[in-house]
């Protein structure tokens, strides 16, 4: 019974408000859990919560946040509305996020200040467990980041939504980029590559019989057959002049109603550009012997530039797959026909997007996401705070967020290093050190999506799910585990060092 009446809270919660209300909900629903099972708890997050906001340090990162919220709105970004408004959603966020982690850090003062003031001595004289303490004080700093997320983020929506995209646009271009491709949320559908396995071993055998590896010592015919499948696709990719390449693409789960609008996102290279500089080329969306759509659109694109088409949504083939051909060719009359090398590297050099939520909703899951690493630096932070004093706990801390937070430059560097010699023994040593290390330090670049946001590009709910996994359930609670065993086994009364 119980079940069921969750459940139909959970559907309403999502037809009335979607992520903002099951937010909510779950909120609620977790301090009346607290109030009916810990009080002791609650009553420590409660002092923290006060203690925190009379504390001048908050204060100042408040303030802080404040001036960084308003420098990024005179950011002016490309000079168009949709730059001025990516560029804010970039400043304002990331601004956000660094004056947040560094407030968490030094929030944790509360605890080593009680401990060196000895007024935990009163506290401990009550019935109050330690791992109590510990996990209130953790909720407190946790409650106070999510309340200041909650306000800034507000402000972040209402001020792109009703000041900055309210602004007159420079062009139609400006305008439709602003609403179609920034102030929205669209998924990629990535393109479909030819597997060339089958080219590259004929090519391979080919290569054998006329005796072009009689030379070659101990031929790696795997390794060899990859190399030619890289090579192949690499032609595949450049489009000759006077010819054409068919882009195929699946799973595009849109509405197909003419109304509705697809997105043909691309950026092509050319080898000799012509003399303007502008590159000439006509794309044909759709597939009639699949029952979709035919459109014909005529570019003129600068080169080396990310560019999207607009295609109405029919011409996706009702069993969702989309095909685009792109020619090299000039559809212009009256303009001449130059003999430029089109090249499209990457799997994201063409992709098709399309609208799957709102900008309101993929910016609660970015702020969810930024909540989730400030709950594993809250839970480290306090996990130093039971064994050092504050100056040395305040180093840990930002030493364990610089860690995280520069966890894929850290490998990528070391994956740089040789393999032999003293590099090769540093490198061998310390990164058996931070393998170690990563173990407890979640990597916080995995969750860097404010990119995607300032892009227009779909937060998924699988991510959120995928960083309260790891963030929350297993990063954050070993911690938190931690430095409950730490407090529960340290001597309250012997000096911090």
């Amino acid at each position: 019974m119980l079940a069921d009446t969750l459940s139909a809270l959970l559907r309403v919660a999502l037809r009335v408000g979607g992520t903002f209300s099951v937010i909510v909900l779950v909120c609620v629903a977790g301090y009346w859990l607290l109030r009916a099972l810990a009080p002791c708890i609650l009553a420590v997050a409660r002092q923290t919560l006060a203690e925190a906001l009379r504390m001048k340090i908050a204060a100042f990162f408040i303030v802080l946040m404040l001036l960084g919220f308003w420098a990024a709105t005179s950011t002016k970004g490309d000079g168009t509305v949709s730059g001025q408004v990516q560029s804010f959603l970039a400043y304002s966020i990331t601004t956000l996020a660094i004056l947040l982690s560094l407030l968490t850090v030094f929030l944790a003062r509360s605890l080593s200040d009680e401990l060196v003031h000895r007024q935990i001595l009163m506290l401990m004289a009550k019935p109050l467990a330690r791992w109590q303490y510990v996990a209130g004080k953790w909720l407190g700093i946790v409650a106070l980041n999510g309340a200041i997320l909650s306000l800034v983020g507000t402000g972040i929506f209402l001020t792109v939504t009703l000041y900055l995209a309210k602004q007159p646009p420079s062009d139609p271009i400006d305008a439709e980029r602003l609403t179609k491709q920034v102030l929205i949320a669209r998924h990629a559908s990535p393109l479909r590559v030819p597997d060339f396995s089958r080219q590259a071993r004929q090519t391979f055998n080919a290569n054998l019989e006329e005796g072009r590896y009689d030379e070659v010592e101990n031929l790696d015919a795997q390794k060899e057959i990859e190399n030619l499948k890289k090579m192949i696709g690499a032609r595949w990719a450049v489009v000759p002049p006077l010819s054409y390449r068919d882009f195929e693409f699946d799973n595009v789960l849109c509405d197909r109603s003419p109304d509705s609008r697809i997105q043909i996102h691309y950026k092509a290279e050319a080898d000799r550009y012509p003399p303007d500089e502008v590159l000439r080329s006509l794309w044909r969306a759709g597939d009639p012997s699949k029952g979709a759509a035919e459109y014909d659109f005529p570019r003129r694109d600068v080169g080396d530039r990310f560019h999207a088409i607009g295609v109405p949504a029919d011409a996706v083939a009702p069993d969702r797959t989309f095909q685009v051909r792109f020619m090299n060719f000039n559809p212009f009359e009256g303009e001449p026909q130059f003999d430029s090398l089109f090249v499209f590297q990457g799997p994201q050099a063409v992709e098709v997007l399309f609208e799957v939520g709102t900008f309101g909703g993929n910016l609660i899951r970015l702020l969810l996401l930024v909540e989730f690493k400030l709950m594993f630096l809250a839970a480290a932070s306090l996990m130093f705070a039971t064994v050092f004093s504050f100056p040395v706990a305040t180093l840990c801390s930002l030493t364990v967020y610089v860690l995280a937070a520069s966890r894929s430059f850290i490998a990528e560097s070391f994956d740089m290093l040789d393999d032999e010699g003293v590099a090769g023994f540093f490198g061998w040593s310390f990164s058996f050190l931070l393998k170690g290390l990563y173990l407890i330090v979640p990597n916080f670049s995995a969750y860097n999506v404010t990119d995607l946001l300032v892009d227009g590009r779909n937060i998924t709910l699988v991510w959120v799910a995928h960083g309260l996994l790891w963030l929350v359930g297993v990063s954050t609670s070993l911690a938190l585990l931690m430095g409950c065993i730490l407090f529960q086994r340290r001597e309250v009364a012997e000096v911090s060092v």
